[in-house]
């Protein structure tokens, strides 16, 4: 959901309900023509076999596709310096959501919230 909504801007909300609305529409598709499969052919058990891993080999590309797709957000302190930040201040031993930069800022550590600098193109 978290790449989804990083790569389309759709809400976290909005990505779980469509998420769920596909599965359940390919479960229903994936038993009829299972089903309609199994009726008709009678197929062996090793040909049960076969076809899942046919289908698996067909359907795992998608979700892999999706991943590979989207670029990282730049995020200020983690991938890309803090824009006040000289270079030579700004190295990876240096680099957390915990600098003393962030100190004042009351930000929890236990959840993503980012906030996005549109001028900078930085979150």
């Amino acid at each position: 959901a978290v790449v989804s909504t990083q790569s389309t801007g759709i809400s976290v909300t909005e990505t779980a309900l469509l998420i769920g609305i596909l599965r359940g529409v390919g479960t229903v598709v994936g038993l009829v023509i299972g089903g309609t499969f199994m009726g008709k052919f009678s197929p062996s058990g090793k040909t049960c076999l076969l076809y899942v891993a046919i289908t698996q080999l067909i359907t795992l590309p998608g979700p892999l596709a999706v991943l590979l797709h989207c670029n990282p957000d730049t995020v200020a302190g983690i991938s890309a310096p803090y824009p006040a930040a000289s270079s030579v201040d700004w190295n990876k031993a240096n680099r957390n959501l915990t600098d003393k930069c962030n100190s004042d800022c009351g930000c929890s550590t236990g959840s993503y919230e980012p906030v996005c600098d549109l001028q900078n193109k930085l979150t």
